[in-house]
């Protein structure tokens, strides 16, 4: 792998709601604190309601997640950003803190 090449996996596990495990580790250069981008399997093709014809191909981030531990072949990575929702003042989530959503 060059210096400046990313690195690219794939999840490999779902640990949690907030981790989940990636089939790259030290041996393919990543390290602790590293940020990585989620993207959906495949970009989602819009396609026009009215007349069917494929308008474009879009391609979405679904969530970013640092590393939190590193394994020769695999890492553990975090949700790290969370905003409150507007007008959720009062509603608490099931472990009674305030509702969260991951940006």
């Amino acid at each position: 792998m060059r210096k400046n090449e990313p690195i690219v996996g794939r999840v490999a596990l779902l640990i949690s709601t907030r981790e989940l495990a990636i089939n790259v580790g030290s041996s393919s250069g990543v390290k602790e604190g590293m940020v990585f981008a989620v993207l959906a399997e495949q970009p989602l093709d819009v396609i026009d309601p009215e007349t069917g014809e494929k308008l474009d191909t879009i391609d979405r981030e679904k969530v970013r997640v640092k590393v939190v531990e590193v394994r020769e072949k695999m890492s553990v990575c975090a949700t790290f950003k969370a905003r409150h929702i507007p007008g959720t003042k009062g509603m608490l989530g099931s472990n009674g803190q305030p509702s969260l959503i991951d940006i």
